[in-house]
């Protein structure tokens, strides 16, 4: 789906963009997929288009996630989704990551605001895949699931790595297409949600996969360009105080 080898995708996953550090109660909810970020309908119409093309195309002709505009991780937007047995009497606080203007969210938590995760909306989509919910037929992120699991028997080349430059043909082609076609940038009524800042130090450590974050205050910034790789698990904990300016709320709190 991502246009990458054996072996790629597990030795690239667990970094600083795609972990966050969660507090131990949302920990809980994540695992057991009680609320779920889950990715606009158009960019999860674009991840389906480019897992479509790729799980049917050979190594050479794949596009890599990472070449197409349209998917940049600050230009895509999630809504938290809560599930009916999360239950009606807990309370959701969201914090304004500027200001630091606590608000409480009650069910049927219709006031919940929007989220930038800095994750790859491709990573989002593949963790959420393996077990999309009933009520989200009519949305793409149920396909992208069947789309994984379609194309069997896999062919003997299948898992070889896409070449280092992509086919500028291919990429030519789906810029036409849509692949490359950039969505719009999250206004300021949306949020981000930061990776967690390599200084801090906690005892407890509790990693969380693409897609999830759920924070308490913190004081690190975010004023310097995104590292470089870094394998590191995340902690019990997230920093939401690393977001860009116009962004509103991060979920911090559930009771």
């Amino acid at each position: 789906m991502l246009g990458l080898g054996r072996g790629e995708l597990d030795n690239n996953t667990k970094c600083v963009e795609n972990t966050f550090e969660v507090q131990p109660l949302m920990y809980w909810y994540l695992q057991r997929r009680l609320i779920d970020f889950v990715p606009s309908i158009s960019i999860s119409e674009k991840v389906l288009q480019l897992a479509s093309h790729n799980m049917t195309s050979s190594p050479n002709e794949r596009i890599l996630f990472s070449s197409i505009a349209g998917l940049d991780p600050s230009c895509c937007v999630y809504t938290l989704t809560i599930d009916q047995f999360f239950g009606k009497n807990r309370t959701l606080y969201t914090r304004h990551p500027i200001t630091g203007h606590v608000r409480a969210h009650t069910a049927p938590y219709t006031e919940l605001p929007c989220f930038v995760l800095s994750a790859s909306p491709c990573m989002v989509a593949l963790a959420l895949s393996p077990g999309p919910k009933k009520d989200w037929e009519n949305h793409p992120v149920w396909h992208i699931g069947k789309v994984l699991h379609a194309t069997r028997p896999r062919p003997p080349n299948w898992f070889e790595a896409v070449p280092a430059q992509p086919n500028n043909t291919i990429a030519s082609s789906n810029q036409k297409s849509g692949f490359s076609a950039a969505s719009s940038c999250p206004s300021e009524t949306q949020a981000t949600l930061a990776p967690s800042s390599p200084k801090r130090k906690h005892n407890k450590k509790r990693p969380h996969g693409a897609g999830h974050a759920l924070d308490e205050p913190s004081s690190s910034s975010n004023d310097l360009a995104r590292p470089q790789k870094r394998h590191r698990r995340a902690k019990n904990t997230t920093d939401l105080t690393g977001a860009p300016q116009g962004a509103t709320d991060g979920v911090i709190a559930v009771s």
